[in-house]
């Protein structure tokens, strides 16, 4: 069985994963620093999961996957809408990245966030103060009628998707046109395709 192991020790976040990836890993939570301050804005979403997948990578080396989910507040066209980046790294350093679907948050809770500091509050802390949202780590539920869960699920999706199209592109390139192996597959963190039932 594959192991992935998660840059986070979020239930959301992991909830997320065992969606996206199914019953076919075995996904391991280790509690790593984003070096980002508490509530993410803008780029800094960014550095944050990049962070988290190299911490993840120094303190669980041998694992086939590495998955990264730093999810904050980016401002476009003057409103503040929450995303997910996720990343998906291979041991060998293929890697992927993929931004979630987003949810508007109220701009008076993004304000309060920042008076209050960004290095100690999630505006999803603030939420819950101002009697918006009910769960801090998931406002998504109340704010737009999704779970959190579920725009970390599509983002982690679709990042799987481009790894998996990335990873046989890669193949294609250093295996040229012969079949591939099970080492091969074993090698670029893919499944070889189920023989079962064919003769």
């Amino acid at each position: 069985m594959k192991k992935i192991v998660l840059a986070s020790t979020s239930a959301v976040k992991l909830d997320a994963c065992r969606r996206a990836f199914g019953p076919d890993f075995e996904i391991v939570t280790v509690k790593v620093p984003s070096g980002v301050n508490e509530q993410p804005m803008d780029l800094e979403t960014f550095q944050g999961a990049d962070n988290r997948v190299r911490a993840a990578r120094t303190a669980v080396p041998d694992a086939d996957l590495y998955v990264a989910v730093e999810n904050g507040v980016f401002d476009e066209e003057s409103a503040y809408v929450d995303r997910a980046v996720v990343v998906i790294e291979h041991q060998n350093g293929l890697r992927v990245q993929e931004v979630s679907d987003g949810v508007i948050f109220p701009d008076a809770a993004v304000e309060e966030t920042r008076r209050r500091g960004l290095d100690k509050w999630t505006i999803g802390k603030v939420l819950v103060d101002l009697g918006m949202a009910k769960q801090h780590d998931d406002p998504h539920l109340d704010i737009a009628g999704t779970s959190r869960v579920a725009f970390i699920d599509q983002a982690l999706q679709r990042a799987w998707s481009l790894y998996c199209e990335a990873a046989v592109d890669k193949a294609i390139h250093e295996l040229g046109f012969r079949p591939m192996t099970p080492e091969d597959y074993a090698r670029l963190g893919l499944q070889p395709p189920s023989t079962e039932g064919v003769s």
